[in-house]
């Protein structure tokens, strides 16, 4: 999917009216058995030990070259204390619980996670490409 309608319009405002905008200083990644839309929406995970997963907006967690934004580290979820379901998309927000959604990505493979399961994406597999 890419850009969040949030993001969208803020980037708008930045292109157009020369305002600045403030990226998060996290990330915060969610976990979705039903993709978000570009306003949002989606079925994200509840309960049996989820959490979103904040990661440090910098250098070394992120680059952004040739207007392939690509995070550098993995991202890994708290371990399933339930069934999940299955995960179909990851989203970017500005909060650990509600927020902003920034950005959002559709899984090439869904992932069942189970009990005891561990939702992982590894370093450089979340890309959003801008421009596309």
């Amino acid at each position: 999917m890419g850009f969040a309608t949030n993001h969208a319009k803020q980037q708008i405002a930045l292109d157009f009216r020369d305002n600045n905008i403030t990226f998060p200083a996290n990330l915060h990644f969610a976990a979705f058995t039903s993709a978000p839309t570009v306003t949002g929406g989606g079925t994200e995970v509840t309960g049996s030990a989820y959490a979103r997963v904040q990661i440090t907006v910098n250098s070394t967690n992120f680059d952004v070259t040739d207007g392939l934004f690509r995070c550098t580290t993995d991202i890994l979820w708290p371990q399933a204390t339930g069934a999940w379901g299955t995960i179909t998309a990851v989203g970017c927000y500005d909060a650990s619980s509600g927020g902003n959604l920034w950005f959002a990505h559709t899984l090439d493979t869904p992932q069942v996670i189970s009990t005891t399961n561990e939702l992982k994406i590894k370093a450089n597999l979340f890309t959003i490409q801008f421009g596309a």
